[in-house]
């Protein structure tokens, strides 16, 4: 049976408005940021938020992914096994998570003094990743809960939650800022938000919670973890894809290139809200349809969704790309244009990228596409190498992103979708 239309868009309003909010107040940070503390500051502030982003992603292995998929497909205890039951799900995804993240804290603390003198040659660096470490157990906490309101399609406190966070990063940010205590404080104003909002989805969800029997634990955990290590494999390739660049650029250069070109990842960032926000309410809508069998409303709704998102980015990627100069000028300064070339080449690669949805039903084809993943990876990681000996690392890196997201629309994407759509299984 399709979904009520009504609450899907209602579901899509409540997501977009909550990436919406928080990719703003993200947005007006960082020029905050680029005005107040300039060009090198914000540079190891963008090299501390790009081990943070990859704390979000890798701190509970998938689980809370894991957790929003079969809660999805299971929403009914009646018809559900009892490892599948929701409330079973939530407690072992919330304790799991937690414990890995601990674990994830720990490495990331004991190995900060070396990635930032020995890697990136920047000393300072140390403390602000020690600080971002101590999130990774707040951070696991959070997905997990979320992943349990995105599976129920609760988007009111899915929206509310992410909100809150993103308006309390950016308070807490310039007070601290405003009251000296710099780049320090702007990653401690990072932190302590997801903190005291990871405790307060745990607290607002423990009657949901039902803890299950240690045999049933241990099953449980096991799916969960199955399916998430492969969907942060694949996750993992495009974060890492994603922030290559700025990583590339700390070791080759220093924090204040770090820290120019950051302007323009940021503009070109914005392009992937739209998407993003559809992919909050398609996930477990077709994981749904999925774990029904329903596959022609899951070939109209992949269509629609690539449709509607191309008519909205295509034209504004193309304003950017036309306007770029411009727009880095007014926004953050002029000591920042040196960016437009690499904004616009950015651009023209999120025209490609942003346009199809990822979908991810199966584990076994994360497995298949992680090799050829890794492989265009190293490809075009060696070709913007070469190109930066004639144009430069900056450009070189862009021109790389480019490449990436071109390929994984002509080929891994529509893959994915071409077997989802037809419910052809790969084989065992």
């Amino acid at each position: 049976m399709a979904a009520d239309p009504r609450r899907f868009v209602r579901d899509v309003g409540l997501s977009f408005a909550s990436l919406a909010i928080s990719s703003l107040v993200h947005f007006l940070l960082r020029i905050f940021l680029a005005r107040y503390l300039g060009p090198a500051d914000l540079g190891q502030y963008t090299l501390a938020y790009t081990f943070y982003s990859f704390g979000v992603l890798l701190s509970a292995f998938g689980i809370g992914g894991a957790v929003g998929k079969y809660v999805a497909e299971n929403k009914e205890d009646a018809l559900a096994l009892p490892t599948m039951r929701k409330g079973r799900l939530l407690f072992i995804g919330v304790v799991s998570s937690f414990v890995i993240g601990c674990i994830m804290w720990l490495i990331l603390h004991f190995s900060s003094p070396w990635i930032a003198e020995r890697f990136f040659r920047m000393p300072e660096l140390s403390s602000l990743l020690q600080i971002v470490a101590f999130a990774f157990p707040f951070i696991a906490l959070e997905k997990a809960t979320l992943g349990f309101l995105n599976g129920m399609r609760r988007m009111g406190l899915y929206a509310f939650v992410n909100v809150a966070q993103s308006v309390l990063i950016m308070v807490l940010t310039v007070a601290l800022a405003l009251l000296g205590y710099g780049l320090e404080g702007a990653v401690v104003a990072l932190v302590l938000p997801i903190v005291l909002l990871s405790l307060f989805s745990v607290v607002a969800l423990h009657r949901q919670m039902n803890r299950p029997t240690r045999a049933q634990s241990a099953r449980i955990f096991r799916i969960l973890l199955r399916f998430g290590v492969f969907v942060v494999m694949g996750n993992g390739m495009y974060m890492l894809f994603y922030n290559v660049d700025r990583i590339l650029l700390g070791r080759f250069t220093d924090d204040v290139a770090v820290g120019i070109y950051s302007t323009a990842a940021i503009l070109s960032g914005l392009v992937t809200l739209i998407p993003s926000a559809l992919q909050l309410v398609t996930g477990p809508t077709i994981a749904s349809y999925w774990g029904r069998g329903e596959s022609d409303n899951i070939q109209t709704l992949v269509n629609r969704t690539m449709k509607y998102t191309a008519i909205l980015i295509v034209p504004i990627s193309l304003a950017g790309i036309f306007l770029s100069r411009e727009l880095i000028s007014l926004i953050f300064g002029e000591e920042y244009v040196s960016a437009t070339a690499s904004l616009q080449i950015l651009l023209a690669g999120f025209i490609f990228g942003g346009i199809f949805i990822k979908i991810a039903f199966d584990w076994r084809w994360f497995a298949r596409f992680l090799f050829v993943s890794a492989l265009v990876f190293a490809g075009s990681f060696a070709l913007g190498l070469i190109v930066n000996q004639y144009l430069g690392m900056v450009i070189g890196l862009a021109i790389m992103v480019f490449i990436i997201l071109r390929y994984f629309v002509t080929d891994e994407d529509r893959e994915v979708i071409r077997r989802v759509v037809s419910l052809r299984r790969p084989a065992s």
